[in-house]
């Protein structure tokens, strides 16, 4: 089911950041460990089954066409149930369980066309995808050209073309969106510098759509970024990206956005792994505009490492921490706000085929302009995952505990707490599955139970999608 573009940041649902002092000081150990010797190129090599891929395999081979097809049934059912006070006019019925339940099925469709011609330097590819459905009616069409003109250089051109319509929760979502993206890439005398630089334009219409939320926009990007591959040592990227978006119906939201991302990796001896990423992106409107919801610095910094205990054991650990700056922030909708999260897993690999991680997931919210919406919550998580050459299947359950500072409960001392604190229990499933006579099935599901010191505020939620095809 497609969405429109979240055009700005939740601002009682944001993601990811740590303190600022404790950020400097991880920041500070992250550059010390990736500035240490370079692991041998001996002990690099007898390593080379743990260190990821440091260049795209090139294009090329004989001339081909490959055809692929799949045709089949998909079906999505969703409910999220919760507890509220109901009233018929003036007459109050008490607390009565609410659900918003969906059912969706739908025929699908997927014809792909792909292939090599010129000697293998020039590479096509055309992808058709249709979706009939009592709620949900979609085609898509892409298509991708990549050519090789020599071996410095990478071009490629993706256009693409989508409409939609969308009958679910009540709402009629009408899009037409339509697209083109161009990329070059050019690898330097010195093949472990390479420079890419992209840019793309797209539309999406939404004539007679009754969702408040989804906007018509036009939009523009471009970046150029520079990457550090070296076969040995340190790797580095380095981009910058600029964003336009106009919206016809709301000259008000239209804004532009300037993006700068860096990006540092380190492989150490032993087979361990350091990388640091930071990151910074101004948005601001392009004219007055009454709210300040576009007009925001947001800035990002994560931290991961990885250490090898053994053959078939690792420990994972990573930290991230996010600030929202607006430029006049309110207490109510967009205001200041700083998240971090921090997790840290032990992860076994049994064969080739099964993995098992177990650990802890911290995540915490601060905010001076809106104290209700303070948070901490600790988790544990289980990922469980199976992949062989039939199919693909993920598990991961958790459990854990988000405590508000200021809870609306009865020994709530704040008369403004809107949110209870609560323990909650969550499942999600994915499945790949390759079947007899080519058949092949799809499972995502999504479930979630809260049970909040408010019981009031007691909800749960389930999405359930199956999608069956027959491949040709």
């Amino acid at each position: 089911m497609i969405r429109g573009e979240r055009i700005s940041p939740p601002a009682s649902l944001p993601t990811g950041t740590i303190r600022r002092a404790g950020g400097l000081v991880v920041c500070a150990l992250a550059l010390m460990a990736l500035l240490a010797p370079d692991a041998s190129p001996a002990t690099a090599a007898s390593l080379e089954a743990s260190v990821r891929p440091k260049s795209r395999p090139p294009l090329g081979g004989a001339d081909s066409v490959r055809v692929h097809i799949e045709a089949g049934i998909s079906t999505d059912v969703t409910n999220e149930q919760f507890y509220e006070d109901v009233y018929t006019d003036t007459t109050f019925l008490g607390r009565r369980l609410q659900g918003t339940p969906e059912t969706s099925r739908a025929a699908v469709y997927l014809a792909d066309v792909g292939g090599f011609y010129a000697g293998g330097r020039r590479e096509y590819h055309l992808q058709q995808e249709v979706t009939l459905g009592n709620n949900l009616m979609r085609a898509a069409t892409s298509g991708t050209i990549r050519l090789r003109p020599n071996e410095d250089w990478r071009l490629s051109l993706e256009p693409a073309l989508e409409a939609l319509r969308d009958h679910s929760f009540g709402l009629d979502r009408r899009e037409l969106r339509a697209g083109v993206s161009g990329r070059a890439r050019h690898t330097l005398i010195d093949p472990a510098n390479a420079l890419e630089f992209l840019t793309n334009a797209d539309f999406l219409r939404t004539g007679g759509a009754s969702d408040p939320y989804l906007l018509g926009h036009n939009n523009s990007r471009t970046s150029f970024a520079w990457d550090h591959t070296p076969l040995y040592g340190l790797e580095w990227r380095l981009q910058t990206e600029t964003n336009v978006r106009t919206f016809p119906d709301s000259a008000s939201r239209s804004h532009w956005e300037q993006h700068l991302e860096g990006s540092v990796r380190k492989d150490l001896a032993g087979g361990h792994s350091l990388s640091l990423g930071v990151e910074s992106q101004r948005r601001h409107t392009l004219h007055d505009a009454s709210t300040t919801r576009d007009r925001y610095w947001n800035h990002h910094a994560g931290l991961e490492g990885i250490a090898r205990l053994g053959a078939s054991w690792t420990l994972h650990a990573g930290a991230d921490a996010e600030a929202f700056r607006y430029d006049s922030p309110d207490s109510s909708i967009d205001f200041d706000y700083e998240n971090s999260t921090a997790h840290l897993s032990l992860r076994r690999e049994a064969g080739l085929s099964w993995t098992l991680a177990v650990g802890p997931r911290y995540d915490q919210l601060s905010t001076t302009w809106d104290p209700a919406e303070r948070y901490r919550e600790i988790a544990g998580v289980i990922d469980v995952e199976h992949i062989d050459l039939r199919g693909w299947w993920s598990i991961s359950p958790s459990a854990g505990w988000r405590g508000y500072e200021r809870s609306s409960t009865n020994v709530s001392t704040s008369s403004t707490a809107i949110h209870s604190s609560y323990a909650f229990y969550a499942l999600q499933v994915f499945a790949d599955q390759s079947l007899p006579a080519r058949l092949r099935v799809r499972l995502l599901a999504d479930g979630r139970i809260e049970k909040h010191q408010d019981a009031s505020q007691d909800s749960r939620s389930l999405y359930f999608s199956v999608d069956v095809r027959r491949l040709f």
